[in-house]
């Protein structure tokens, strides 16, 4: 049974919450790109999200690495591996990075089955060559 507050979320497509992105990340999501408007180190809004779902991995990385204009985590999740891509918005990499970072998602096993993949940013990013892959479902939110 979906709760009523993950089904506002995914009606809504925006998330303003810890909590309503948890409702959203949940057990078929195998992955995510989150595209920032700012670097990672300048910490936006759902930078605070992803620290928790990552035990503080995303704080770790800004504190000892040099920043870079995207970053790769993984953590499990519901018993599962889940992935994140963070990019910067205006990164000349933006497709590129996309398109090989759901290459490197696995495909769930079951025949019918379809990778479920969050796309999350500031705003909607259109038509994009790498969304349109078959083989796995896209669900846009926004923050």
């Amino acid at each position: 049974m979906v709760s009523l507050m993950e089904s506002e979320a995914k009606r809504s497509k925006f998330i303003t919450s810890l909590s309503s992105f948890l409702n959203v990340a949940g057990a078929e999501a195998q992955a995510c790109i989150w595209i920032g408007s700012l670097p990672l180190s300048q910490r936006e809004k759902p930078f605070h999200w992803f620290n928790y779902l990552f035990n503080g991995v995303l704080e770790d990385q800004i504190n000892q690495f040099t920043p870079s204009d995207q970053s790769l985590f993984r953590t499990e999740q519901f018993g599962n591996e889940f992935h994140l891509l963070h990019i910067h918005s205006e990164s000349d990499q933006l497709d590129q990075a996309c398109t090989n970072f759901l290459k490197m998602i696995p495909q769930p096993e079951g025949q019918n089955s379809k990778r479920q993949i969050l796309i999350l940013s500031e705003k909607p990013l259109g038509t994009k060559k790498w969304l349109k892959d078959k083989s796995m479902e896209t669900v846009e939110y926004f923050y």
